[in-house]
């Protein structure tokens, strides 16, 4: 019965609750009705329904129109803000060194929605991130170190693109061994 009375209370300045409904109810919904009442700026005796005990106060508006959260100064656009470096492969939005050695991360996304041709690389109704995309990932990240080429490429498994959403990729480049050779995961 609160849909009919909901439509016209609004505009003259009321709140409608229910305290039960189809297949729902109970002390959960009631108390739930009760704090809507209360940002509402209606008195509720909180002892009766809650019992006495340390509560704290609640505020009796909405948080709507009021800004809470700390400015900050940094651009969330600048990637140097973070500690990072843009990278120039569209697939690799990002690059930083790592901490534990001479080695690189880069970082990126592929999706669907941003990168529509890879739905062309579908093997049994399943899109997969093609062998050359991966190595031209390699190839990037070993450009960036001074390499000039990938030695070997292994793929254990294929790159599952999901259908919705976005793939977070991380490549990573080892520091160099002894023989000068970086590894890339």
């Amino acid at each position: 019965l609160s849909m009919p009375l909901t439509d016209g209370s609004a505009e003259r300045g009321g709140i409608v609750v229910g305290s039960l409904s189809r297949n729902s109810g109970g002390l959960d919904q009631l108390l739930r009705n009760l704090s809507l009442l209360h940002v509402q700026g209606h008195d509720l005796d909180t002892d009766r329904v809650l019992g006495a005990g340390d509560l704290l106060p609640l505020p009796t508006y909405a948080f709507q129109r009021d800004h809470y959260w700390i400015a900050t100064s940094k651009s969330s656009g600048d990637l140097r803000s973070v500690g990072l470096r843009a990278s120039e492969h569209p697939w690799l939005g990002a690059v930083t060194g790592t901490a534990a050695d001479d080695g690189y991360l880069f970082t990126g996304r592929l999706s669907l929605s941003e990168q529509p041709w890879l739905a062309e690389h579908a093997a049994f109704g399943t899109v997969l991130v093609p062998g050359t995309g991966l190595l031209e990932l390699a190839l990037t990240a070993a450009h960036h170190v001074g390499a000039q080429r990938v030695e070997e490429l292994t793929l254990l498994a294929p790159l599952v693109l999901p259908e919705e959403g976005a793939l977070r990729l991380q490549v990573v480049v080892s520091a160099p061994d002894a023989q000068g050779h970086r590894p890339v995961a």
